[in-house]
């Protein structure tokens, strides 16, 4: 009965040890929307932050998942400053503030199905994060043979996530295998 337990904690260490490290702030919210994507065109991808705290907040929202081959072609700042690794500082968001900037992308021609496209704001009290799925549609070229192109849509859900949550990986492997070896070796 005693090795079961052993199991049992040797399990629950690995899963604490692979949780996602980032926290979450209550006081604040991450919302990531996105317009119509169609290849060959650009697209608006708006990160809205809003602090819900108590105290105004000095934050950085950033763009922490764009696929490799669209490119950032403009973005507005809404009283931020711009920097160079997608993300913008705000010196201070008032309490019950938001804010608002957006990128514009150039979407791939080759480019289809979904794409996620996530951000997150971090601030004195933790980071949140958002995404949204990208759902890019036909292109809109007119055809030679007078049938019509479907219309685009663009599958947004947003709000705050909070990572892909608790899993095994490497780390959790090797402690599964350290508490089995170790409790091979008390048993005999």
């Amino acid at each position: 009965m005693r090795w079961h337990r052993s199991v049992i904690v040797a399990v629950l260490l690995c899963a604490l040890a692979t949780a996602p490290v980032t926290a979450q702030s209550d006081a604040a919210d991450l919302t990531v929307t996105a317009g119509e994507a169609t290849p060959g065109e650009t697209v608006t991808l708006t990160f809205e932050f809003a602090n819900t705290g108590a105290e105004p907040t000095a934050t950085v929202v950033s763009v922490t998942e764009l696929p490799d081959d669209w490119t950032v072609q403009s973005h507005t700042d809404d009283g931020g400053v711009w920097r160079d690794d997608n993300a913008w500082l705000f010196r201070g968001v008032e309490t019950g503030g938001s804010v608002a900037p957006s990128i514009t992308v150039a979407v791939p021609e080759d480019a289809s199905d979904s794409v996620t496209v996530a951000g997150n704001a971090t601030t004195g009290n933790g980071v949140v994060t958002g995404q949204t799925t990208v759902t890019v549609a036909e292109s809109q070229a007119t055809p030679t043979d007078g049938s019509e192109q479907p219309t685009p849509t663009v599958d947004t859900e947003t709000g705050p996530s909070g990572g892909s949550g608790p899993g095994f990986g490497v780390a959790g492997t090797i402690g599964a295998v350290l508490a089995l070896a170790l409790l091979v070796g008390r048993s005999q």
